[in-house]
């Protein structure tokens, strides 16, 4: 019968590759399985008596190579197409055990390094990634969600979600002692998704089993070449050239406007900036290279231009970890090795987060072109940010003035330079750049030195603004508001949760009742009103 339940779920399909866990039968049994699905290739993991066997079929349509394989795993390399890229592709079955889980922990690390493919894990982990995933009964054990979590981290592989019903397993159906598990899953490497940036994926119902199969379709977007948007490095601040050009652009542009002036210099900081990039990587390694042939020099001017390319590399290393840092938004790091690995995949990891594929309007509608997109986010935020009209007096007569004159007075006095000097160097200088294309990194060092630090009092008043109301907050905003304010905490609001959920908890007695109410105020300080 599950054989026949699997031929028709191949048929109305039609995969390319199936994996199979706990077959529970040999290669020659598995040969006539194959016959009869139709397809041209099986590889087998024979089953150890009654228990476990794994099987992949695949047709001559993908180019599928095994590259090695055990009772827990099958490794492949796969080619869908002639001339599209190689990827890895690795079926796996996690020990249903407890006691055994650490040694399939082990095994997905062990398969990490074996490979620099881009690289997908799909099977049957026996494990979950949080509580959530667990439906039913008792909570599953925290060290076993902890130890999962640190196997597929250490891996370098993170969740694909998919969709359909996200429990994978259930046991004991239709009773009261029902328990379901997402023990199911994908997991892929970020080169992976890279390739595969258009990926689907979904849970399928079939009958006669405890498990949901799941479909993975590998799609690539196609690459849509934009525009570059000038974007200041804070790392050129090292170099003097920049500091150079800087100057000169500034000087040869008196007697046009701010806008203007900063608008041409960043013109001839992105002409040196281009170059100046499309050297790097090649500068680093022929300092590498020089300081090889260095190495085994023992005489006086050997060893002085030693130490001269090995500072050269030391500046460049120290460039490229700006570089990654400043892309990588980890404003928590502060310190320690240079860990420019970490950094580049905080950027991955950011690019992948911040790229949408569609959206969906105001009507339910999916929409994924380019010109629909814009329309949508448009459309949404004209929404948000215009003002609800309406009559607002009788409210309005009802609360008390909380500004007094002479604060109105201080917030509305013109800005002073100091004022910008001090919201400028307040600014993390590897936070996001503004429309000219400088971030505030590129002010620290310019508004100390000639250059357009001092014009650019427009493009940073927001922060002026908001330093203006921060001594005014706490007597404009309720005590009840535990957020943004200075001094106050949110996760106070947690402790908060928590003593009135232990109190309802022990209150099982008495007449009168007790009842704890969430009201959730939707984008409520984004709003003009507000």
């Amino acid at each position: 019968m599950a054989v026949q339940v699997l031929a028709d779920l191949v048929r109305s399909k039609r995969p390319s590759v199936v994996y199979l866990i706990e077959t529970f039968v040999d290669k020659q049994r598995m040969e006539t399985i194959r016959v009869h699905l139709g397809f041209d290739c099986v590889f087998t993991v024979d089953a150890d008596g009654h228990s476990g066997g794994l099987a992949l079929l695949w047709n001559n349509t993908v180019d599928l190579r095994v590259t090695g394989y055990s009772s827990n795993h099958v490794d492949t390399e796969v080619r869908l197409d002639v001339g599209s890229p190689c990827w890895r592709f690795t079926g796996f079955y996690g020990y249903p055990q407890r006691q055994r889980r650490r040694e399939a922990w082990d095994l997905l690390r062990s398969l990490s390094v074996r490979s620099r493919l881009p690289w997908a894990v799909m099977g049957d982990y026996n494990d979950l990634l949080d509580q959530f995933e667990k439906r039913g009964r008792f909570p599953h054990p925290e060290w076993l969600i902890n130890g999962f979590r640190e196997a597929v981290a250490d891996s370098g592989l993170q969740d694909v979600p998919f969709g359909g019903h996200q429990y994978t397993w259930v046991k004991s159906r239709g009773t009261d002692r029902m328990l379901e598990e997402k023990l199911d899953r994908i997991l892929s490497s970020d080169g992976w998704l890279d390739l595969f940036g258009g990926v689907r994926a979904l849970s399928l119902t079939v009958p006669y089993s405890d498990h949901r199969p799941l479909m993975l379709t590998p799609v690539s977007l196609p690459t849509v070449r934009r525009r570059a948007r000038f974007c200041f490095d804070n790392m050129w601040l090292r170099e003097e050239a920049c500091r150079e050009i800087v100057a000169h652009s500034w000087d040869r542009t008196v007697g046009l406007d701010t806008l203007a002036r900063v608008e041409a210099c960043a013109r001839d900081i992105a002409r040196w900036g281009r170059h100046y990039n499309k050297d790097f990587q090649w500068k680093i390694e022929q300092n590498k290279r020089r300081l090889d042939l260095l190495s085994s020099r023992r005489d006086g001017p050997g060893m002085r231009e030693y130490e001269v390319v090995e500072k050269n590399l030391i500046f460049l290393l120290e460039q490229q970890h700006s570089f990654w840092k400043q892309r990588a938004k980890e404003f928590w790091y502060k310190g320690g090795d240079v860990n420019n690995k970490f950094f580049h995949n905080s950027v991955k990891a950011r690019r992948r987060k911040n790229t949408f594929k569609r959206l969906q309007d105001e009507d339910g509608n999916w929409v994924v072109d380019e010109a629909g997109l814009d329309n949508v986010m448009l459309n949404y935020f004209t929404s948000l940010f215009s003002p609800d009209y309406g009559d607002f007096q009788e409210v309005i007569e009802t609360i008390s003035a909380k500004v007094t004159g002479a604060d109105n007075a201080r917030l509305l006095h013109p800005l002073s330079m100091e004022e910008v000097r001090i919201a400028v160097f307040q600014m993390h200088p590897d936070k996001s750049p503004g429309p000219d294309g400088f971030g505030p990194g590129f002010f620290h060092v310019s508004s100390e030195e000639d250059g357009p630090g001092d014009d650019e009092r427009s493009s940073r008043r927001n922060k002026v603004c908001a330093n203006r109301l921060k001594p005014l907050l706490q007597s404009l905003i309720s005590g009840a508001q535990s957020a943004f304010i200075p001094g106050r905490l949110i996760t106070d609001n947690i402790m908060l949760a928590y003593e009135v959920h232990h109190h309802l908890k022990r209150k099982a007695q008495g007449r009168q009742g007790v009842v704890a109410l969430k009201l959730d105020m939707s984008k409520a300080y984004d709003r003009v009103e507000w």
